[in-house]
């Protein structure tokens, strides 16, 4: 049949002992609220750089009569608020892109406990005729509100 498994040792204990920890310790909802603050953030720099362009244009241009902005030192600034505002609306590109990876995440971390506690109550000892409760972990991750206002971050 084979030669039987070692009973475990105090450092495979040890070790189990901490990974139960820090299976139990993730928070799920930390990953659903990031991913929320991507969303914002993007929406933000799509902002900034639409009233970058806006502003910049309005600058030198005829605004009600009045004679906008000439000369090569608007065109410069028309260049650079230019390149500013690509800039801006790639750089909200990147941090969209970074929702959906992170609240697959959070998805993750409900799975994995889900399957953690039905392994561990799957294999429970029931000691002394105690029953265990389980916990219950979600199907779907909880709603984003409420969400923490991105300004809360940089406060």
């Amino acid at each position: 049949m084979g030669t039987p498994a070692a009973p475990p040792t105090e450092a495979n204990l040890a070790y189990l002992s901490r990974a139960i920890t820090a299976i139990e310790n993730l928070d799920a909802q930390a990953y659903f609220n990031a991913a929320g603050v991507f969303v914002e953030v993007a929406d933000l720099l799509v902002e900034l750089s639409g009233e970058l362009g806006t502003r910049s244009r309005r600058l030198t241009s005829e605004q009600g009569g009045a004679k906008g902005w000439t000369g090569e030192g608007a065109e410069a600034f028309l260049r650079v608020a230019a390149e500013l505002e690509a800039f801006l609306t790639e750089f909200a590109e990147v941090v969209r892109g970074r929702e959906a990876p992170t609240r697959a995440a959070g998805e993750d971390v409900l799975e994995l406990k889900r399957g953690f506690e039905a392994i561990l109550q799957a294999n429970a000892v029931n000691g002394g005729g105690r029953e265990t409760t389980p916990q219950v972990f979600p199907d779907k991750p909880p709603a984003l509100d409420p969400v923490v206002p991105f300004e809360a971050y940089i406060a």
